[in-house]
C-alpha cells in the first residue's frame, strides 16, 4: 500500500475547508421559496387536522402530539446547520423555526383546548432532542476551553438550552458532564512549573515557559468562573479552587515567594484574584474562608522584612488591595496599621 504524501494530505482535508454552503447546499435557503413553504405547509395542515380532531374531542386520544417533534424536526436541523454555539451568540427567538413553531398548542381560535394535554411543549423536545445534541458534540468534539469567546458563546448557548427544558432532561445531564469533563480534561493539561529561580536564569526562554503557562492557567480560572450561573458552586469550588487554584498554581506563586520575588509574586496574585472576580472575590463573592491558603499566599510577612525600602509601600498598598477584594478586611486592616498606611479601606 502507498504512503500517503503530502499532496494525499491536502486533498483529505480539502473537504473541511470548503464553506459550510458547498458541503451542504441546502443550509442556503431563501426564506420565500418552496422549502419553507413546505414548512409553512406542513405547518398548516397539522393545525387544520388538529382543529378538525379537537372540534370532535378526539386529538388527544389520537396521540398525533407524540410524532410532531418528528414532522418538524427536519426543517430545524436544516436551519441549526447554520448554528454555531462557538462563535455565535445567537438566540433561537431569532431563528425562523422557533417563530413559526413557538405558538403550537396554543390555538387562540379553539376554545378548551388544553394546551398541558397536547403539544405544547412541541419548541422544548425539538430543542432537546435537535438542538442539544449539536451543543453537545460541539462542547466535546469542537470546543477550546482556554477560548474566552468559545466559552462565553458556549456559556450563553448552554443556559439558552437550560430554559427550554426540564432540569431532569437526560440530554441536559448529559451535556452538563460533558462540560464538566472538558473543563477535568483541561486542567489535567495544565502545568505551572515550580523551577528554581537558577533555573529560569540559565535555561533560555524558561522564564517565558513559565510566565505562558501561569497565564494559561489563570485564563482557564476566569473561563471556569463563567460557569456560575449554570454548573453547581460546589462543582466550580472543586475544579477552580482545589483542582486548578490550590492544586497547581498555588505551588507556583509560594515558589515565588520562596526566591523573595515579591514583586512577580504580588503581581501574580493579582492576576489571580481578577480571575476569580464576581464569583469569590469582587463585590458578589461565595465562601470566602475558601481562599484563605490565597491570603497566606500575599506574602505580608515578607513585606514586613523590607520596612526600609521605598517601594515596600506600594507592593504593601497592593497587597491591601489583594486583601479588601478576597474579603479578608482584619488582615487588610493589620496590613494599614504594620505599614502605616494613609489609605482608606
Amino acid at each position: 500500500m502507498p504512503q500517503p504524501g503530502a499532496h494525499s494530505s491536502r486533498n483529505s482535508v480539502q473537504p473541511f475547508s470548503s464553506p459550510l454552503s458547498a458541503v451542504s447546499p441546502g443550509i442556503d435557503i431563501n426564506y420565500n421559496d418552496d422549502n419553507l413553504l413546505s414548512m409553512m405547509t406542513c405547518n398548516e395542515s397539522y393545525h387544520e387536522f388538529k382543529t378538525f380532531l379537537t372540534n370532535i374531542d378526539t386529538y388527544p386520544t389520537a396521540y398525533m402530539y407524540l410524532d410532531v417533534p418528528s414532522i418538524f424536526s427536519p426543517y430545524v436541523r436544516l436551519e441549526l446547520l447554520k448554528w454555531d454555539p462557538l462563535h455565535q451568540d445567537v438566540d433561537f427567538c431569532d431563528m425562523k423555526w422557533h417563530g413559526l413553531l413557538f405558538d403550537n398548542g396554543k390555538p387562540e381560535d379553539v376554545d378548551g383546548f388544553e394546551t398541558d394535554e397536547t403539544d405544547a411543549n412541541l419548541v422544548s423536545e425539538l430543542v432537546e432532542k435537535v438542538a442539544i445534541p449539536i451543543l453537545h458534540h460541539r462542547i466535546v468534539r469542537c470546543w477550546d476551553v482556554l477560548s474566552t469567546l468559545e466559552t462565553r458563546n458556549v456559556v450563553a448557548a448552554t443556559s439558552m438550552v437550560k430554559g427550554y427544558v426540564p432540569a431532569s432532561s437526560e440530554a441536559l445531564v448529559e451535556l452538563f458532564a460533558a462540560t464538566h469533563a472538558s473543563l477535568v480534561e483541561a486542567i489535567a493539561a495544565v502545568t505551572v512549573p515550580t523551577w528554581d529561580h537558577m533555573v529560569l536564569k540559565v535555561v533560555p526562554n524558561a522564564s517565558q515557559a513559565v510566565a505562558y503557562r501561569f497565564g494559561t492557567s489563570v485564563r482557564l480560572m476566569r473561563n471556569i468562573c463563567m460557569w456560575k450561573d449554570i454548573l453547581a458552586l460546589p462543582v466550580l469550588e472543586n475544579l477552580a479552587l482545589s483542582d486548578l487554584l490550590f492544586g497547581k498554581v498555588l505551588p507556583h506563586v509560594r515558589g515565588i515567594a520562596s526566591t523573595s520575588n515579591i514583586h512577580d509574586a504580588v503581581r501574580k496574585t493579582e492576576r489571580i484574584v481578577a480571575s476569580l472576580s464576581g464569583l469569590w472575590t469582587g463585590p458578589i463573592t461565595h465562601c470566602q474562608p475558601l481562599l484563605q491558603p490565597l491570603v497566606d499566599c500575599t506574602l505580608g510577612r515578607i513585606l514586613e522584612t523590607r520596612l526600609d525600602d521605598a517601594e515596600t509601600i506600594g507592593l504593601a498598598c497592593r497587597l491591601k488591595g489583594i486583601l479588601v477584594q478576597i474579603h479578608e478586611h482584619e488582615h487588610s486592616r493589620a496590613t494599614v496599621t504594620t505599614f502605616n498606611l494613609k489609605e482608606a479601606l
